[in-house]
């Protein structure tokens, strides 16, 4: 689907990408990863067209977004960090509306979107709510929900958990595996290696380099050997896994997201 090609792009004399080459596969579910400054943020905006590269080229289904900016921005959605940032209305269902009136969508299939994507989110109760009295996880929620009403070939979240409690990290990772699953690609950036156990695929970036692209698994064992390669804060859980391989040679990676799994495993082993 989307698909990037030798990408060169400098903010003044500090180069972050040279000859940066990355594809978003229909059905991926990814993770972006990497430290501040490792160009994460800025591939996002360059995918968007908010930051013009100096080089390369940006296909989507094979066209060239050079030629069309606009024919990717219609198929892709973009959420941010901050959904304070992102919302436009005072009522959660003229927030949804709000894109597709510009677009000159019918009424009745507008209806019908808003209806879709507040149950994919688990917002149908709040479908006429003021806004200011949603939660931080509702906003975000809701934030995605106007994303989805689109109905884009491409989900982009840009750390959209990073301001919340971890129940409602989870949430939104449930969201997301549910939005994948019914046929959207969804990237995601974060920092939370948790977050890991919903995606399928990773990308890790440094200084502007791709040092990891693969699945998950792999990328897990990896990080358990490399530590040091990656600079992530590691949870308890890769902490114990790093340990056990390191020390005893027991592998838990597979149930590295199911601690029964992973106790019955480090039993059998011991």
């Amino acid at each position: 689907m989307l698909k990037m090609e030798d990408i060169e792009f400098s903010y003044g004399e500090n180069r972050v990408f040279e000859k940066l080459n990355l594809e978003i596969q229909k059905g991926d579910f990814l993770m972006l990863l990497g430290k501040n400054g490792s160009g994460k943020s800025t591939l996002l905006k360059l995918i968007f067209g908010i930051e013009k590269k100096k080089s390369g080229k940006i296909y989507f289904n094979g066209k060239d977004l050079d030629e069309d900016i606009y024919y990717g921005r219609e198929r892709m959605a973009l959420v941010f960090q901050n959904p304070d940032e992102q919302i436009v209305s005072h009522k959660v269902e003229s927030e949804l509306a709000f894109a597709m009136e510009n677009y000159g969508i019918p009424r009745d299939e507008m209806r019908k979107r808003i209806d879709n994507a507040l149950e994919i989110t688990g917002l149908s109760h709040k479908k006429n709510a003021e806004i200011q009295t949603l939660s931080g996880g509702e906003k975000q929620r809701l934030c995605i929900a106007s994303a989805m009403v689109m109905e884009p070939e491409i989900l982009i979240l840009d750390e959209p958990t990073s301001m919340l409690d971890s129940k409602n990290r989870l949430k939104i990772m449930e969201i997301l595996a549910e939005i994948n699953r019914l046929g959207t690609a969804v990237v995601i950036v974060s920092h939370h290696l948790k977050e890991l156990e919903h995606c399928r695929k990773v990308i890790s970036l440094e200084k502007g380099e791709i040092i990891f692209r693969g699945n998950k698994i792999e990328f897990i064992k990896d990080l358990l050997i490399q530590k040091e390669k990656y600079a992530l804060s590691l949870p308890t859980s890769f902490q114990l896994a790093r340990e056990l391989y390191q020390n005893y040679s027991i592998d838990i990676t597979d149930e590295i997201f199911n601690l029964e799994k992973a106790g019955e495993k480090i039993w059998d082993s011991l």
